[in-house]
């Protein structure tokens, strides 16, 4: 019976006839790397037309959409054919976008020098960091609330004057301004003391009636010092949040400011002219 190894034995590859070999080389390199780059796109012409073409509109609104297959070269293809044309082209400025606080929808663009933009980003990501850690600090110190309590104060001042005023005029009439929970009210006065409503009512009708038109009359004034009381407080308000809206700008821009026109040649971004110099 003949084996199974002598019957393979006549379908044997011999280890020759495994390997090819050149006997004459008929390249002229040793490796790939001495041979220099291809300067064109095998086998995607149509494709190559089509980007050159797109890269020579300069109206705005047109783009370049580009799509394929996996594997096929494409981002390859387009990163080599925009960097060829780009060394032929003056190179731009940055283009960043940043917040625009009248509408954060809308951001607002800003130009800078040609390599810039990353810097410009880092130095906005420290100066957030600090401002972070720092900011809290400035509405805590000695200064913001000693600025803060002359506001109170100079408020203060301005409704004692007004109340003050009514007061005055109201005492001459005998009549005293009472505070109570319902707010300022107006109360008659005999020998200096407060009266009560059944000697108010006896008064003879004659003088009661001119009380009580003086009381309306000093009822009024008190409703109008009021008004202009909650109008100079509305004031102060305002003035103490420009002022607090303002104290961060003046305790840290300068100094920013002055960084970003040195590291940026002497340049400083158009949203960044309006910042304060010096504190």
């Amino acid at each position: 019976m003949i084996s199974m190894t002598h019957r393979l034995k006549k379908y044997a590859v011999p280890l020759s006839d495994l390997t090819r070999q050149c006997t004459n080389d008929p390249f002229d390199f040793n490796t790939t790397k001495d041979l220099a780059p291809l300067d064109e796109v095998i086998g995607q012409r149509r494709a190559v037309e089509a980007i050159h073409f797109g890269l020579t509109m300069k109206s705005p609104g047109y783009h370049i959409f580009i799509t394929g297959f996996e594997g096929t070269g494409r981002n390859t293809i387009t990163r080599d054919i925009l960097t060829a044309v780009a060394k032929t082209r003056e190179t731009p400025e940055d283009v960043c976008l940043v917040n625009n606080f009248d509408d954060p929808y809308c951001p607002r663009i800003m130009r800078l020098p040609t390599g810039s933009a990353v810097f410009f980003f880092r130095k906005m990501t420290q100066f957030i960091e600090t401002l972070k850690l720092n900011l809290p600090k400035v509405f805590e110190e000695k200064p913001f609330l000693e600025k803060q309590k002359r506001f109170r104060e100079s408020l203060t001042e301005v409704q004692d004057r007004i109340m003050s005023e009514v007061a005055a005029d109201a005492k001459k009439h005998q009549i005293a301004i009472a505070t109570t929970e319902k707010g300022y009210q107006a109360v008659p006065l005999k020998d200096g003391n407060p009266m009560s409503e059944e000697a108010f009512e006896k008064l003879d009708p004659t003088v009661r009636a001119d009380m009580e038109k003086e009381l309306i009359r000093v009822q009024q004034q008190m409703k109008e010092a009021v008004a202009r009381i909650q109008k100079e407080s509305k004031k102060c308000r305002k003035t103490t949040r420009n002022w607090s809206r303002k104290l961060p700008a003046t305790c840290f821009l300068p100094k920013y400011r002055h960084c970003l026109r040195i590291s940026m040649n002497g340049t400083l971004p158009g949203h960044f002219s309006e910042l304060p110099e010096k504190t």
